[in-house]
């Protein structure tokens, strides 16, 4: 990695850091730079606009966790839906671990303050659920296909139902700014 790219990971990072835990309209162009340690203009330099930026910090939270999805969710030494509840049960911990830094599901809070505005913001969060939901819903039907779990619902509507719920829990941390009234039930 160059300079220059190093420079606009760093910003990257660093706005992210803020945008996790003051949402995007929170997170003034002018945060972002100081957390980072650079002149407003540096942000310019790297980003065309907050908005797109936005985008980059999405695929920065959401990419490494759509990856660590897919392994856990794949890994053989574990039977399908006990490779979902495992995934789930350490989401859940991350988030207890993270509960008292102010934390918030940066996809919730940038689908609640912008889907309907930004076109580019809103695409991308329905491609990374999308993305999520796929790789619930193939896990469940590994189940369905190994007799774990009925057929009399189709793996894709449970898919939606299990990810709506997990990102409706998430709703409800930021409301409630806990985890354990909201995430106990959550893959007992």
């Amino acid at each position: 990695m160059n300079k220059r790219q190093q420079k606009r990971e760093h910003i990257l990072n660093a706005g992210a850091a803020v945008m996790l835990h003051r949402g995007y309209n929170g997170a003034g162009v002018q945060e972002i730079v100081a957390a980072a340690g650079v002149p407003k203009g540096s942000f310019y330099n790297y980003f065309e606009s907050k908005e797109l930026f936005a985008v980059e910090v999405l695929n920065t939270i959401y990419e490494p966790r759509l990856r660590r999805m897919t392994a856990a969710l794949a890994a053989s030494d574990v039977a399908p839906l006990g490779r979902l509840r495992d995934f789930y049960h350490q989401a859940r911990e991350v988030l207890q671990s993270r509960e008292e830094s102010g934390y918030q599901c940066f996809i919730g809070s940038c689908s609640h303050e912008l889907s309907d505005v930004s076109e580019q913001i809103g695409a991308r969060i329905s491609q990374l659920l999308d993305e999520e939901r796929v790789l619930v819903r193939d896990c469940l039907q590994q189940a369905a296909d190994h007799g774990e779990l009925s057929t009399d619902v189709s793996a894709e509507y449970l898919a939606e139902a299990i990810c709506n719920s997990w990102h409706g829990a998430m709703m409800r941390l930021k409301s409630h700014k806990t985890l354990n009234r909201w995430m106990v039930f959550y893959w007992r």
